[in-house]
């Protein structure tokens, strides 16, 4: 895949004079751009993204907010170096750890006394309810009007930025269905289990916006978007069917899984009419469920009831056959990474160039031969310096890396069941003969101690992820160290999954069966970096009735030639040893835990 063209400064620099000259025209004072898309997707293309149209910065999280004489970018402490690169035009702010992006720009839409009695643009495609409520009671105070492409003004029939950039189509890729081998749950068994809720809250369906949320419910699967197995979809989950909304052309498996209707996006909320009447009860996600959409069933008749969705929390506890699945696919992704760690450090010591962008694809060439169908987010292949970026992915294909560097690559893949996979390691570029220096050691061996931290972690049920997330944490802070992102984060259909949380930010109590990262890392600019990424599982503890233990999935090898193992206590040096013989199991086989390894 040919790595993104990064925008000139001088084309970004018209496009923001353009803007503001379209915001003149239309009486605007402000314009909220977003990072995401009508389906509140956490990563979006380049190409459909209009934030990095107006921003050039490329990175998952981060929403601007420009004035007539501001451009503002926020950010989260991952993306500071990234955005201050591509959005030379922009003042990047960086929220503090625990302060959402969000939070962020509804600061300072109160705090700028400029834009009392003005008018401010947003996309109702791109906030969703919760969001929306939020922002409309914030610029209250100062009688800040909010203009969307879907208000009644003859005017505002379109986006601010409609003359600027087009949305291109979305592509409709083939869908597939998932077996009852992999899922280990059938829809009609879903539907039975969250058929009490509708009834208790007296509803006659609920609305499901998630892309995520969607294949789940329907146990299909697709590539629409890049690096996620979902399709371009809604649904409707109502007593006894799924009503799944689609684009006329989208191609559809010949065969659905019984309890599943496949309807077209344009007659969703006529099909509603026709099975519910003129009037109806709908359950509502408002923290998933966008603006644009509650807007739409609304007209339809819909009395909607802001419900948090029963779907997230379900699909976050995998069954056991989800968990063998997701352990092989795991398995076949730390032998790539293995293999790839030792090609590239094979390569530079036969005095072959190779560079950053030559590892990204060397890792998408490794994960295709293991049977992927794609990676389930943009390679970080980062080098030296490059992996003090936290989501490092414009990848340097210019510079060899050498011999004796740091090198941090976090990857991840989807495999046919549609679920991801993520990893990270940081190893040293060179032979068995290559020494690390004390420093690169000592701080590789910090941030090993803490994933240790997190991958024997026994503590009683009902511990949030924001409990772990310290426990994880402490081996940092006793070196003077912290990083600026979660802990950790759920993984399924897609590789960010909430619930669980792992950060401090995650209040909710961790579930036995919920897949998640732990991934502590450290990062330090004009040196570099360092993280370890190992997905795990929750289980009962067996030894201990009441609690829970945290059980490692992947285990690609480590680097030894960076751990000091005077650092190290017994008992972690002891999790080594079971770390190096778990990467040898059988591929499907979750492994035992710790304590009932042989020593």
């Amino acid at each position: 895949m040919a790595a993104q063209q990064p925008i000139t400064a001088n084309v970004l620099q018209q496009r923001l004079q353009q803007l503001r000259q379209e915001m003149m025209q239309q009486q605007l004072v402000a314009v909220l751009v977003r990072a995401t898309d009508r389906y509140l997707s956490e990563y979006v293309a380049v190409p459909r993204s209009v934030r990095a149209f107006l921003t050039g910065f490329t990175g998952s999280v981060g929403d601007a907010l420009i004035t007539h004489k501001q451009a503002i970018l926020f950010v989260d402490g991952r993306y500071q170096l990234q955005a201050q690169q591509q959005a030379p035009h922009f003042d990047v702010r960086v929220v503090t750890l625990g302060c959402s992006v969000e939070q962020a720009w509804l600061q300072q839409l109160a705090a700028d006394t400029a834009l009392c009695g003005g008018r401010l643009f947003v996309s109702a495609d791109c906030l969703s309810m919760q969001l929306f409520n939020k922002l409309t009671k914030q610029v209250q105070q100062n009688q800040i009007e909010i203009v969307t492409e879907h208000s009644q003004a003859a005017q505002q029939q379109a986006a601010v930025w409609h003359k600027l950039w087009q949305n291109p189509p979305q592509p409709a890729a083939a869908v597939r269905l998932v077996t009852q081998q992999i899922t280990g749950s059938s829809v009609l068994q879903r539907l039975a289990a969250l058929r009490p809720l509708l009834q208790q809250q007296q509803l006659q369906g609920f609305f499901v916006a998630p892309l995520d949320a969607v294949a789940w419910l329907t146990n299909l699967r697709g590539s629409d978007f890049d690096s996620q197995a979902v399709l371009a979809a809604q649904a409707v989950l109502l007593h006894d069917k799924v009503l799944l909304a689609v684009q006329p052309q989208h191609p559809m498996p010949t065969q659905l899984e019984a309890g599943v209707h496949v309807v077209p996006a344009a007659q969703l909320c006529q099909t509603l009419q026709q099975l519910l009447g003129k009037s109806f009860r709908l359950g509502v996600d408002p923290k998933t469920t966008t603006q644009a959409s509650a807007m739409m069933l609304q007209q339809a008749g819909a009395q909607l009831v802001p419900l948090a969705s029963p779907i997230d929390q379900a699909k976050s506890i995998k069954t056991a056959q989800e968990l063998r699945y997701m352990r092989n696919c795991i398995a076949r992704a730390d032998e790539c990474v293995h293999k790839v760690q030792q090609w590239l450090c094979h390569e530079v010591m036969q005095g072959q160039s190779i560079t950053e962008q030559d590892v990204g694809k060397r890792i998408r060439q490794e994960f295709a031969a293991s049977g992927a169908c794609d990676v389930s987010f943009a390679p970080i292949c980062a080098a030296g310096e490059h992996a003090a970026v936290v989501h490092y992915t414009q990848l340097d294909d210019q510079h060899p890396i050498q011999p004796g560097q740091l090198f941090l690559m976090d990857v991840g893949a989807l495999y046919d069941g549609g679920y991801a996979t993520d990893l990270t390691r940081t190893f040293l570029v060179g032979n068995a003969a290559m020494q690390a220096t004390p420093q690169q050691k000592q701080r590789f061996t910090t941030v090993l101690q803490a994933a240790i931290n997190g991958m024997t972690a026994r503590f009683p049920k009902g511990t949030s992820g924001v409990q772990l997330d310290a426990l994880v944490r402490a081996a940092l802070w006793q070196q003077g160290y912290n990083y600026a992102h979660g802990t950790g984060h759920g993984v399924g259909i897609h590789v960010h999954e909430s619930p669980p949380r792992v950060s401090p930010a995650g209040h909710e109590p961790l579930q036995v069966g919920q897949v998640f990262s732990i991934e502590p890392g450290l990062y330090l600019p004009k040196w570099g970096g360092i993280r370890i990424e190992n997905l795990c599982t929750l289980l009962d503890n067996p030894n201990h009735i009441g609690y829970n233990c945290v059980l490692p999935l992947s285990f690609a090898p480590l680097d030894e030639r960076l751990i000091e193992m005077r650092q190290l206590t017994q008992e972690q040096q002891r999790f080594l040893r079971y770390f190096a013989r778990c990467f040898a199991l059988a591929n499907d086989e979750l492994p035992p835990l710790f304590e009932q390894a042989q020593p």
